[in-house]
């Protein structure tokens, strides 16, 4: 299980939600489009958690490096776990 984490300090991203898991360990962050859509309701009080769906990878031309990311299902967090909260 992982944790979205509002960023607002971010000084490349005003919206910025980063990736946390239950050690508060950073992951990465939630892609633009979508931080834009939740930063707001984050600012609000409310509060998601989210699972992987499949881990992705891509190769450079090379073969030299691998980007790796992962597909995501975000959800509202139900009762009172503060998990996060900065």
């Amino acid at each position: 299980e992982l944790f979205l984490v509002r960023e607002p300090e971010n000084i490349y991203d005003k919206f910025a939600v980063k990736i946390v898991n239950s050690l508060n360990w950073q992951i990465g962050y939630v892609r633009h489009e979508l931080a834009m859509d939740l930063a707001p309701a984050m600012d609000q009080g409310m509060k998601f958690v989210c699972k992987v769906l499949q881990v992705t990878f891509r190769k450079d031309e090379n073969n030299k490096s691998t980007n790796y990311g992962c597909n995501i299902i975000i959800q509202k967090m139900n009762g009172g776990d503060n998990h996060g909260s900065a």
